[in-house]
């Protein structure tokens, strides 16, 4: 890799992961009651004090707003052990992804291989209604940041 493909690197990693948390942020389409504000003015967790969902076995959500199944929009950061797998599923609606850490794949149905390996920084878009997979590689835990603009569901299917 060429070193001014390298220094580029680390920008493209701060832009993307800034530009999803500022969708985040910038939510004008959203009742006012979807989400509650925090008390204070400033509340920091430590990923070591996040509390964690299980979600399937080694893969848990934590929900910074809203929540599967809640029709609302939502963001949340999954996390999965190395290894983990999610078999086949669908979401209804559209959603925004940006892997934090670890080593992660991505795919659609149908695709000839299982797409390259994102590691912290990368992102990916998935149209709601499409079959797809992921995985965690590892040899590391994969944490993944995930925005649903509209509402977050997940149904598995049946492998063909």
């Amino acid at each position: 890799m060429n070193a001014a493909r390298k220094s580029f690197l680390p920008f493209l990693a701060l832009a993307s992961t800034s530009l999803a948390f500022a969708a985040c942020a910038h939510k004008p389409h959203m009742a006012a009651s979807a989400i509650a504000p925090p008390e204070a003015s400033l509340v920091r967790t430590p990923i070591e004090d996040t509390a964690f969902t299980p979600f399937i076995p080694g893969a848990e959500l934590h929900y910074i707003y809203g929540g599967i199944d809640k029709n609302v929009p939502t963001a949340q950061v999954a996390r999965l052990d190395a290894g983990v797998s999610f078999p086949k599923h669908i979401h209804s609606n559209d959603y925004y992804a940006v892997v934090i850490s670890g080593n992660y794949q991505h795919w659609e149905d149908g695709e000839p291989d299982q797409g390259p390996v994102m590691t912290g920084g990368s992102t990916f878009f998935q149209g709601g209604g499409a079959p797809h997979y992921d995985a965690c590689l590892g040899p590391e835990t994969c944490v993944i940041y995930v925005y649903f603009p509209v509402s977050a569901d997940a149904t598995f299917l049946p492998e063909e």
